[in-house]
């Protein structure tokens, strides 16, 4: 196993393995940066202030950074000893793959998120995420150790169990994180209704959740808080009438 697992790295990395992980960590690095910077962006362009993370928030923000190059890493090496199977060619089923990784990505943060709110121990733990009631783009990457892990294992998990194409993987990560930029602004600008904010979460969204604690889970969609009844009902036609 060890020696068809250092064949494989050797094809597509040559370096050592601290190499390796300065790597990851800069890609990681570098997607976090990008994020902050284009919430502010966005930010600006609403005319809304960026709230500059304090010294506890930017602690944990590099934290979880270092642990997403860990997962990057677990990542990598299970695709490399052929745990994790991914489809290289560029075809139509990009689109399938796509959506399903949408689809199924939202029930399981969905739940994990359920359970960091109603689980005793795990309320502990997501409180971090509720600490600063002020939301902004780098709150997308201010959480606690555990929640960082139990997600990234459960998106390994979900590559482990099925397979994509790489390009569908890369679209939903791109998706994913400007998603959750935007849902973080933390902001409440009306927007006009169209089909994308009845479908999707929008930084009202997320503000009731931080408001009330046990509404509007939903990290992509607002499909399972409809169908297991959490949608706020204060916010049900607000939310999907903003950004």
């Amino acid at each position: 196993m060890r020696h068809r697992m250092n064949y494989s790295l050797s094809l597509f990395y040559r370096g050592s393995f601290r190499e390796l992980l300065l790597l990851l960590f800069a890609e990681n690095l570098i997607i976090a940066l990008s994020a902050v910077i284009m919430g502010i962006f966005l930010l600006k362009t609403l005319g809304e202030p960026f709230n500059i993370p304090d010294k506890r928030e930017r602690k944990f923000f590099l934290l979880t950074i270092l642990l997403n190059t860990l997962l990057t890493y677990f990542g990598f090496v299970f695709w490399s000893v052929g745990i994790i199977t991914i489809k290289l060619r560029f075809n139509p089923g990009i689109i399938t793959d796509f959506i399903f990784l949408v689809l199924i990505m939202d029930v399981v943060t969905w739940l994990i998120h359920y359970i960091l709110h109603t689980k005793p121990f795990f309320e502990k733990i997501h409180y971090l995420s509720h600490a600063n009631k002020n939301l902004n783009p780098a709150s997308l990457f201010v959480v606690h150790p555990i929640e960082t892990l139990m997600f990234g294992f459960s998106w390994l998990l979900v590559l482990t169990l099925f397979t994509f194409n790489i390009y569908a993987i890369i679209s939903y990560l791109v998706f994913n994180i400007t998603l959750g930029v935007i849902s973080n602004l933390g902001i409440n600008h009306i927007t006009t209704r169209n089909s994308f904010s009845k479908i999707f979460i929008s930084p009202a969204f997320r503000l009731e959740h931080h408001k009330s604690g046990n509404t509007n889970f939903g990290y992509h969609t607002k499909i399972w808080d409809n169908v297991f009844r959490t949608l706020s009902a204060s916010y049900t036609n607000f939310a999907k009438n903003t950004l």
